[in-house]
């Protein structure tokens, strides 16, 4: 019941500022924002997103190895209550795409507040994939070599959309293909990070300050590189 706690919390939150606060009708985010489908692309390639000025959904390139890895943990461990908030923040947040913008005007809640869900949700995952990174052992190098291919192809993925960008008549998208270069080499970078963990785990070799060196530099890569095309984005 406690993952209810969130939603109910926005939901009042807005039902407050809306109706009861009516002489100031403060809101903490635009009612009439609307989500598209089109948005989650931003799993895929936040810097495209954040160029295009967009509403940037996901996380940074690395991270997405520990999101999958705490995804595993969570389905090993038949935690099913916390695998079903992303959906139901995710639902909430694009309702207005399938139901009707008047259909749900009544809650008086911004999407994107329903979207500040899922994506607390999906850093938190993130943050405890993380930590099985640095714990795991022998025995768990098989989801950290899957982690590595999910980087590997989301690469692969994004340099084939680069080429297809390259290709514009006279060059016209050239800025949006070298972000999708710029992508594709985060994701490689993060994707050489977790494979030299998995032959790390393949000796059985648990050098703990060498994984958090490791993840924390490719991490700071990534933020480094990634942070300045969000913040302008967002300005």
């Amino acid at each position: 019941m406690l993952y209810i706690l969130p939603f109910v919390a926005i939901l009042l939150f807005f039902y407050l500022l809306a109706h009861v606060v009516t002489e100031y009708r403060l809101f903490a985010a635009p009612l009439h924002a609307q989500m598209r489908l089109s948005d989650l692309a931003g799993f895929l390639a936040p810097l495209v997103l954040a160029k295009r000025g967009m509403i940037v959904i996901g996380l940074y390139h690395v991270p997405v190895a520990s999101l999958v890895l705490g995804l595993v943990m969570m389905w090993k461990a038949r935690r099913w209550s916390i695998l079903a908030v992303l959906p139901a923040g995710l639902l909430l947040a694009f309702s207005r795409s399938f139901v009707g913008a008047d259909n749900v005007a009544w809650l008086s809640v911004s999407p994107i507040l329903w979207l500040s869900i899922p994506l607390l949700w999906c850093a938190v995952l993130s943050g405890i994939g993380m930590q099985g990174l640095i714990q795991a052992g022998f025995a768990d190098r098989k989801w950290v070599l899957a982690a590595t291919i999910v980087l590997g192809a989301l690469a692969i993925i994004t340099l084939l959309l680069a080429a297809k960008y390259f290709q514009f008549l006279f060059g016209l998208a050239d800025g949006y293909a070298r972000l999708f270069v710029q992508t594709a080499q985060m994701y490689l970078l993060g994707a050489i990070a977790t494979g030299i963990l998995f032959f790390m785990m393949r000796q059985n070799l648990r050098i703990h300050w060498l994984r958090w060196t490791l993840l924390c530099a490719a991490l700071g890569v990534d933020i480094l590189l990634g942070a300045r095309h969000v913040v302008d984005g967002i300005l």
